[in-house]
C-alpha cells in the first residue's frame, strides 16, 4: 500500500500536462520505484495510437509532472526535477553533510519551468550538488571562487541536494 495519488489521479495529472496536444492520451500508469521514490509512469500516445513519449509523477506530489519524448529523457528530467525540489526531493533516510568550501563550477538548467543550479566544490571532488532558487537568492548569485557554507542531503557517491546555502560575503543567510 502506498499513500498519495491514485493511478487515476496520476493519469489526470499527466493529461493536464499534455492538454495542448489535441488527440493525445495517456495509458493507465504503472507504479515504479525510481530513485527510491514511488513514481507513476504513463505512456503517451497520439490519436492514432503511436508512441509520443512518457509522463512521470511521484505518488506523493501531484504538482510534479514530467513529460518527455522518450524514457531516457523522461528519467533524466524527472530526477533533475526531484533534485530541484530541495527538501521535498531529498530522501529523509539519506545522510546530511555540512561543510564550507570554494565553488569550482556553476551551471544552470531549466527543468519543468524551474531553474536548477548545479554546483561543484574544490574540496568535494566527484560530488555534484543541486539547488533551486527556493532556498533563496544567494544560489542565483553564486559564482566560481565564492566560499559557501552548505548543508546538503543525498548519497555520498552521487548528486546531493542543497538544503541550506550561506555565502558570508552576503549580509543575509538563506534556508528553506
Amino acid at each position: 500500500m502506498q499513500s498519495g495519488a491514485t493511478e487515476t489521479g496520476a493519469r489526470e495529472a499527466v493529461l493536464g500536462k499534455i492538454a495542448e496536444k489535441r488527440g493525445w492520451t495517456a495509458t493507465f500508469p504503472i507504479l515504479y520505484n525510481i530513485g527510491g521514490r514511488a513514481t507513476y509512469l504513463a505512456v503517451l500516445k497520439d490519436g492514432s495510437g503511436n508512441f509520443k513519449g512518457v509522463g512521470l509523477m511521484p505518488v506523493d506530489d501531484r504538482n510534479l509532472v514530467v513529460v518527455a519524448d522518450d524514457l531516457s529523457r523522461g528519467l533524466l528530467a524527472y530526477t533533475q526535477a526531484l533534485a530541484g525540489r530541495t527538501a521535498a526531493g531529498a530522501n529523509p533516510a539519506e545522510p546530511h553533510i555540512t561543510f564550507g568550501g570554494v565553488v569550482a563550477r556553476v551551471a544552470t538548467e531549466v527543468v519543468d519551468g524551474n531553474t536548477v543550479y548545479w554546483l561543484t566544490f574544490n574540496d568535494k571532488p566527484g560530488l555534484i550538488f543541486s539547488a533551486t532558487n527556493r532556498i533563496g537568492p544567494q544560489v542565483a548569485l553564486t559564482r566560481p571562487g565564492d566560499t559557501e557554507h552548505v548543508t546538503a542531503q543525498g548519497p555520498e557517491n552521487g548528486t546531493l541536494t542543497i538544503t541550506t546555502l550561506d555565502n558570508p560575503a552576503f549580509a543575509l543567510s538563506v534556508a528553506p
